[in-house]
C-alpha cells in the first residue's frame, strides 16, 4: 500500500527513499504481483524508471481492455 501511494503520487526523491527502506527487488516484486491499481500516467512513470515493459506489472493486466461506463 505505502510502495502504490508513493508511486501513484510522490516525487523522484521519494521513490529513491522507498527503494532505500525497501530495497529495489522488493519494490519490483510489488508492483509486478501485488499492486493492483496505478494511474495510467504512474504505469508510464515505474516502466521508465525501473526499465520494465507494461505488460510485467499486475496493474496493468488486470485493466479492462474495454472501459464500461458506470453511473
Amino acid at each position: 500500500m505505502v510502495i502504490a501511494r508513493v508511486v501513484e503520487r510522490g516525487k523522484p526523491e521519494h521513490w529513491a527513499a522507498i527503494i532505500r527502506y525497501y530495497g529495489v527487488a522488493f519494490v519490483i516484486d510489488a508492483l509486478k504481483n501485488e499492486i493492483v491499481f496505478l494511474p495510467d500516467d504512474a504505469i508510464e512513470k515505474v516502466c521508465v524508471y525501473f526499465f520494465l515493459s507494461p505488460e510485467e506489472l499486475l496493474c496493468y493486466r488486470r485493466k479492462p481492455s474495454k472501459p464500461e461506463l458506470w453511473i
